[in-house]
C-alpha cells in the first residue's frame, strides 16, 4: 500500500490526493470531525494508489494535560474483507431467490401428488420429470455456489497469509 507511512505525517496533502476522488470529500469531512471532536474514529475509504483498494483508518487521540493531542492510528487494507462480505451477500441473495424457484416447484408438485386420487403411469412420469428437473437445478446451483464460496475463501486465506508474510 504505502511504502513510507512517515510520508503521511510529513505530507498529509499527498495522502488526501491519493484518496479516490469519489471518497475525498467525505474523507475530509470525517477528518475534520475527528480533529474537532478529539474522539476515536473509524473511517472507510478507497485509495486510488497504486490501484483501487479499500482501507480502514482507526484513529485514537491521547489528550495531554496541557490540551495538546497526540493521535495514534492504524491503516488497514480491507479490500479482500469487503469482497468477501459482498460474496456472502450474493450467496444470501442466491439462497433466498435462486433456490426458491426449484424448491417452490418441488413443493407444488408434492401438493399436486397429494391431491391426485388416481395417478396413471403417464402422469407419474410427467411429475417425475418435473421433480428431476427441479432436483437438477438445486444440485447444479448448490455445486456452483460451493465453487464460488471455496474460491473466495481461498482468496481471503491467501491475502491473510501474504499480509502475515509482509509483517
Amino acid at each position: 500500500m504505502i511504502d513510507n507511512p512517515q510520508k503521511i505525517i510529513e505530507q498529509p496533502e499527498w495522502f488526501i490526493k491519493i484518496i479516490h476522488p469519489e471518497h475525498r470529500k467525505q474523507f475530509k469531512i470525517h477528518l475534520k470531525k475527528l480533529l474537532d471532536s478529539k474522539k476515536r474514529h473509524v473511517i472507510e475509504y478507497k485509495l486510488n494508489y497504486p490501484e483501487d483498494k479499500w482501507h480502514l483508518l482507526k484513529v485514537n487521540p491521547e489528550i495531554h494535560n496541557d490540551g495538546s493531542v497526540t493521535w495514534y492510528g492504524h491503516i488497514e487494507d480491507i479490500t479482500s474483507h469487503l469482497e468477501y462480505e459482498k460474496a456472502m451477500e450474493n450467496i444470501v441473495y442466491d439462497l433466498s431467490h435462486v433456490l426458491r424457484r426449484p424448491v417452490a416447484n418441488l413443493l407444488g408438485i408434492n401438493n399436486l401428488l397429494q391431491e391426485e386420487q388416481n395417478l396413471n403411469e403417464k402422469d407419474l412420469k410427467k411429475y417425475s420429470k418435473f421433480i428431476q428437473k427441479a432436483s437438477q437445478e438445486l444440485d447444479d446451483f448448490s455445486r456452483e455456489l460451493n465453487d464460488i464460496y471455496q474460491k473466495k475463501r481461498e482468496e481471503v486465506m491467501i491475502t491473510k497469509i501474504n499480509k502475515k508474510l509482509i509483517q
